[in-house]
């Protein structure tokens, strides 16, 4: 596996994505969005496509042919200017996880990747859960006993 650290641009768009396997689109705004989901449905190459800003994320994975493209996805464009926008590092780790995941899934077919799905992470869902006063470890009458 290779990393490749350039920008997409209409000269170099081709000739990378013809030599990889998977496009991984993490890119800042979306003229090399756009440029990288036109190549990559031209060359008919699958692209994990994952975004973030703040302490937001989404992400998805398009295969030319049997998923919308990030064209049918994003039909207006939001206005992203390069590095224009926050970036929380634990956001991006977590979707660095779980983009790495969905390369793993297209690779080893051992799990369905998201497909025609956009997994969106706006905050994590938190659950209160409930305190029992007559529990044997921690309820009221076991600290007596345990003193």
């Amino acid at each position: 596996m290779e990393a490749v650290h350039d920008y997409i641009t209409k000269e170099n768009v081709d000739s990378l994505v013809q030599s990889a396997d998977i496009a991984v689109d993490c890119a800042h705004n979306f003229t090399e969005r756009n440029l990288l989901n036109e190549a990559c449905v031209r060359w008919q190459k699958p692209m994990v496509e994952a975004a973030m800003d703040g302490m937001e994320a989404y992400l998805t994975t398009i295969i030319p042919g049997v998923t919308p493209c990030l064209s049918c996805l994003f039909p207006e464009k939001p206005d992203w200017n390069q590095r224009g926008f926050s970036v929380v590092g634990a956001v991006s780790g977590t979707l660095a996880c779980l983009s790495a995941l969905e390369v793993i899934k297209l690779i080893t077919k051992f799990s369905q990747p998201l497909l025609s799905q956009l997994l969106t992470i706006v905050e994590f869902a938190k659950r209160n859960f409930y305190h029992d006063p007559s529990c044997l470890v921690c309820g009221s009458s076991s600290c007596s006993e345990n003193s």
